[in-house]
C-alpha cells in the first residue's frame, strides 16, 4: 500500500505540476522570443506582489488565533462525525462562492481589502483548525494536562501549550498563505487587483508563452520557498513531541506524567 501510494503521488505530482512546467518553458524555448517587456520585473509589477503577499500574509496571521481557538476546544470535546462532515462541507465550495454571499454582509463602506482578507480567514480556518488540533491531540495535550497539576489552566496553556503548538502553528500559517496568495476568485469577487488577477491579462493581451511565464516566476519563486519552509515543518513536528517533553521534565518545580 506503501508504494501504490507513492507511486500514485508521484504520478500526479508529474501529470500536474512537472510535466506542464517542461512543456511552457520548451514552448517558450520554440518560440525564440525574449518578454515584451525585456528580462526585468517593472516597478509595478513588484509593487502588485508586494500588495498580494501583504494581503495573503495578513490573512494567514489573522486565520491563526481563530484555529487555535477551534482546534484546542475541537480536542476537548467528544468529536462526532457529523461535526467533521460539516466543517469539511464548508471546504468543498471555492472561496468565491462564499464571496458573493460576504458582499452581502458587509457594510458598503468597509474597504475591500478588509473584505478580502475577512472571506479568506472565514473560508479557510477550519484548514489550519484540523492541523493545530492534530498537534494539541499528539504534542500539547498531556504536557498541558501535566502542566495543570502545578500552575492554573492559562498560566500552563500560555508557558506549556503554546510552546508545544510553535511547529504546527507555524505549518498551519504556511499552509493558509500558500492557499490565499495564489487564489484570484476572492480578490477579484471584491475588486481587488492581485498578482493573479494580472497574470490572466497579460496572457490574455500576448500570445507569446514567455511575457507569462516570466512574471509568473516572481509568485512561483516565493510559493517554492514556502512550500520547502512547510516541509522543514512537517519534519519538525515530527520530532517535537519527545523534545517538548523532555524540556518540560526538566523545568525546576515542573513534574510531567505521561
Amino acid at each position: 500500500m506503501r508504494f501504490l501510494f507513492i507511486f500514485a503521488s508521484g504520478t500526479i505530482y508529474i501529470a500536474a505540476i512537472v510535466w506542464p512546467s517542461v512543456a511552457l518553458v520548451w514552448t517558450s524555448i520554440g518560440q525564440g522570443v525574449a518578454p515584451r517587456d525585456g528580462f526585468l520585473f517593472s516597478y509595478g509589477q513588484l509593487a502588485l506582489l508586494g500588495r498580494t503577499f501583504l494581503l495573503a500574509f495578513a490573512a494567514a496571521v489573522i486565520c491563526i488565533p481563530l484555529s487555535i481557538a477551534a482546534g484546542v476546544l475541537a480536542c476537548s470535546r467528544r468529536r462526532s462525525p457529523l461535526s467533521v462532515a460539516i466543517l469539511a462541507a464548508g471546504l468543498m465550495c471555492p472561496p468565491m462562492v462564499y464571496s458573493f454571499g460576504w458582499l452581502r454582509f458587509f457594510p458598503p463602506g468597509v474597504a475591500p481589502e478588509i473584505r478580502c482578507v475577512a472571506g479568506w480567514v472565514l473560508w479557510a480556518w477550519p484548514v489550519a483548525a484540523i492541523v493545530i488540533a492534530a498537534g494539541w491531540a499528539r504534542a500539547g495535550k498531556e504536557p498541558y494536562q501535566a502542566a495543570t497539576l502545578s500552575t492554573s489552566p492559562l498560566s500552563a496553556f500560555i508557558r506549556v501549550g503554546l510552546p508545544a503548538l510553535r511547529p504546527y502553528i507555524f505549518l498551519a500559517a504556511m499552509l493558509m498563505f500558500v492557499l490565499f496568495f495564489g487564489d484570484y476568485g476572492m480578490p477579484h469577487a471584491f475588486g481587488l487587483q492581485v498578482y493573479a488577477t494580472e497574470l490572466l491579462a497579460w496572457a490574455s493581451e500576448s500570445n507569446n508563452t514567455i511575457d507569462v511565464l516570466w512574471p509568473a516566476l516572481l509568485p512561483v519563486g516565493i510559493t517554492a520557498i514556502v512550500l520547502v519552509a512547510i516541509l522543514v515543518a512537517i519534519r519538525r513536528c515530527a520530532s517535537h513531541e519527545s523534545e517538548q517533553v523532555a524540556e518540560i521534565e526538566g523545568r525546576p518545580g515542573w513534574r510531567v506524567v505521561v
